[in-house]
């Protein structure tokens, strides 16, 4: 009988000993899985596409000169006007567009001259302050002659005329926005040559 009960005892003393309570501790604890974060799971956004079009970006570029210069050797002074926009051609500088003035004649018949042309221009490549370009100039001059009379008796008769007209101008940029340029060619059946300076608004 002794014996049993000191057996009992000792189940109970070991039993209730820390090191058989951490054990079963140990086994009651449950594993924590780790959350995977959404973000290594989400799908990237798709490109947005952006169009690299810029045919009109650039716009229209208005220009007005004045010269000085003759036609068929009568002297005259006068102003012209373009409209010019870039033409894309492989990354080269052209430029085209449309031209337009008024020329007045300061000899003893009166007569001015009215351009009405195409216009197309290239800048040469150049890494320095100066630019230089060289332009082509086609179509009509609208040209009139004021009739002269001597003693009532009309010598000279009042006329207009439409002929071809053709220019070429080396010109250089000296900013920006400053030019100067020397038209050369036919104007209303005559040589012209006509020395300008202008500016690009």
């Amino acid at each position: 009988m002794k014996k049993n009960t000191w057996i009992a005892l000792a189940l109970v003393v070991t039993l209730g000993s820390p090191a058989i309570a951490a054990t079963k501790a140990t086994k009651k604890k449950t594993t924590v899985k780790t959350a995977t974060p959404a973000a290594a799971h989400a799908t990237p956004a798709p490109a947005v596409e952006t169009s690299n079009a810029s045919s009109s970006s650039n716009g229209w570029t208005p220009s007005a000169s004045f010269g000085l210069g003759s036609i068929e050797s009568n002297f005259n002074l006068g102003v012209m006007g373009s409209f010019m926009t870039d033409v894309n051609l492989q990354g080269t500088s052209f430029k085209a567009g449309a031209k337009t003035g008024f020329l007045l004649g300061t000899g003893d018949v009166g007569t001015w001259v009215i351009p009405v042309m195409a216009s197309a221009t290239y800048a040469f490549p150049n890494g320095g302050s100066l630019s230089p370009y060289v332009g082509v100039d086609l179509g009509i001059g609208i040209a009139h002659v004021n009739g002269v009379s001597v003693a009532g008796v009309t010598n000279i008769p009042s006329s207009t005329t439409v002929k071809f007209a053709a220019l070429i101008y080396p010109g250089i940029h000296i900013t920006n926005a400053i030019f100067a340029e020397l038209p050369f060619g036919s104007m209303s059946g005559g040589f012209i040559i006509f020395p300008s300076v202008g500016m690009h608004f």
